[in-house]
């Protein structure tokens, strides 16, 4: 918590390291949340100006991943009403990187497939599966920061990230027309 305070006192190396150590975990929800990994940087931009002018009234700074959280889900939703783009999600990312009339070698093109249906099933995950499951891709959080994290008890965590991999691993399996649940 020191670097939390050091950063609410204005140091700007302690900020600099808290969004450092909590950069990978942001990326991947927003990212989740949004779909549109072309905007990331923009979002994250906002996230860091934001944080940069609020840290300072941030009550309780053994929350501040809680707090970080809230204010990235904030940015994000103001930066896509900003731009009248109202939902989003992980499989309507067009892959801007190579040019679809270029053929592909068959284990690529398999690949791409595969990380296509990985995505659009993570997608359709109700949001607080989606999250869990993300954070803790991330492996930089230990199971009770992610908990704390998204203010809940680690039970909880727990048990939304068992869940969110057993609805993945079902609808990869072939249950693709089951619906997954939206609770």
């Amino acid at each position: 918590m020191s670097l939390v305070a050091s950063a609410r006192r204005g140091d700007k190396a302690s900020l600099q390291e808290l969004l450092r150590r909590n950069w990978g975990w942001l990326r991947a929800m927003l990212l989740s949340r949004t779909g549109r990994a072309h905007d990331l940087d923009d979002i994250l931009q906002e996230v860091c100006v934001r944080v940069i002018e609020k840290i300072g009234a941030l009550r309780e700074p053994e929350r501040f991943r809680a707090w970080l959280l809230t204010t990235a889900r904030n940015t994000a939703s103001e930066f896509y009403r900003r731009k009248g783009i109202v939902t989003h999600r992980l499989d309507e990312e067009a892959d801007e990187t190579t040019d679809p009339k270029t053929p592909m070698p068959e284990t690529e093109l398999q690949g791409r497939e595969d990380r296509q249906r990985l995505l659009n099933v993570i997608s359709r995950l109700p949001e607080k599966y989606r999250e869990a499951l993300l954070m803790a891709c991330q492996g930089t959080m230990t199971y009770d920061e992610m908990a704390a994290t998204l203010d809940v008890p680690v039970t909880t965590f727990q048990i939304r990230l068992v869940r969110a991999r057993r609805m993945v691993q079902e609808q990869i399996a072939g249950r693709e027309n089951q619906k997954i649940p939206r609770s």
